[in-house]
C-alpha cells in the first residue's frame, strides 16, 4: 500500500490523509463510546452533531491540514515543486492517530457541556 501511495499526485495526498482522519475519527468514536474502560455518556444529539459534523471537520482540519503542512515542509527542505513524497506519507500515515485522540476531546466536550 505504501507504494501505492507514493505513487499518487501530491494532490491526491490530501485527499488519502481526509479519507484516513475520517476512519480514525469512527475509530476513535467507536473505541471511546463502547471498548473503553470508561466510556462516556452523551446525549443522542450529541452523537449526532459529532458524527455528522465532527467527520467534516476532522476531514478538513486535521486530515488536509497536516497534508498541506507536511507538503510545505517537504517542499520546504526538498526544494522541488512536490517535494519528497515519502516525507509527506510519513506524516500522512500519521492522520489517523491525531484524529483518534481528537475523538476522545469532542466526547469529553459534550460530555462536560451536557452536565
Amino acid at each position: 500500500m505504501a507504494g501505492r501511495l507514493l505513487a499518487m499526485a501530491p494532490d491526491r495526498l490530501g485527499e488519502t490523509a481526509a479519507k484516513l482522519a475520517m476512519l480514525g475519527w469512527i475509530c476513535g468514536m467507536a473505541y471511546y463510546n463502547w471498548v473503553s474502560t470508561y466510556p462516556l455518556s452523551v446525549p443522542w444529539w450529541a452523537h449526532l452533531t459529532l458524527m455528522t459534523g465532527g467527520l467534516y471537520g476532522v476531514s478538513v482540519t486535521i486530515g488536509e491540514g497536516v497534508a498541506l503542512l507536511a507538503g510545505l515542509a517537504a517542499r520546504t527542505a526538498g526544494g522541488r515543486l512536490h517535494g519528497r513524497l515519502e516525507v509527506v506519507l510519513g506524516v500522512v500515515l500519521l492522520v489517523p492517530a491525531l484524529a483518534f485522540l481528537a475523538a476522545r476531546c469532542g466526547l469529553l466536550l459534550f460530555h462536560f457541556a451536557a452536565r
